[in-house]
Formats: C-alpha cells, sequence, structure tokens
C-alpha cells in the first residue's frame, strides 16, 4: 500500500499518511529499516538533503514491517520496516548507512 511522504524528520526517519498495523498500533512516523548511523558528523545532514530529494512529497510502500518503537520526545509510535520506492528498496540509496551484515 502505497503513503504519501509528508515529512522528512531525521535522516532515516519521515512523516506519511497515517498507517495503522493491525491492532497494534497507527501512526504516521516511518524509520527506515536496516540503518545506522555512519561516523561521520556531516552525514546527518547529507543524509536528510538525500531523503529530501528522493521522497518528499512522493508516494512509497512500506513493506514487511519489523517492529514498532516509541518516539521517546512525542511518545507516538514509529513503524520500523523496509520502504519502497518505484521497486527499490530505499536503503539501496543510503549505502553508506546499511547495516554490515555479520560473517
Amino acid at each position: 500500500m502505497a503513503f504519501l511522504v509528508t515529512n522528512i524528520i531525521d535522516e532515516n526517519t519521515f512523516q506519511v499518511t497515517p498507517w495503522k498495523l493491525g491492532e497494534q498500533g497507527r501512526g504516521t512516523k516511518v524509520r527506515i529499516w536496516g540503518t545506522t548511523n555512519p561516523n561521520d558528523p556531516n552525514y546527518k545532514l547529507i543524509a536528510i538533503n538525500r531523503l529530501r530529494t528522493l521522497i518528499e512529497n512522493k508516494e512509497v510502500d512500506l513493506k514487511a514491517p519489523s517492529r514498532l518503537e516509541k518516539d521517546s520526545s512525542s511518545n507516538e509510535l514509529i513503524l520500523v520496516c523496509r520502504v519502497v520506492l518505484n521497486n527499490v528498496d530505499i536503503i539501496n540509496y543510503f549505502p553508506e548507512m546499511a547495516q554490515q551484515k555479520q560473517a
């Protein structure tokens, strides 16, 4: 199902039109599954700008929900899932944030 991205919050979190995950919860915040923050202090701004260019005001598909997290600042739920844009997992646009697979 497609959701319109309405706001970029940070380097791996954004808001969409309302989602609902069964009886577990509902909300508007989404975190990209499989990301980790690189040790580059300048990267956060680069990633936010990349997200704005790629997905802001566009529709994305939310796939394979992994878990729900609580936003510590607002107590809202955040859906952690795969994010797909034009049939491409968005993590492919952020290789520097992809979690390294354990050997």
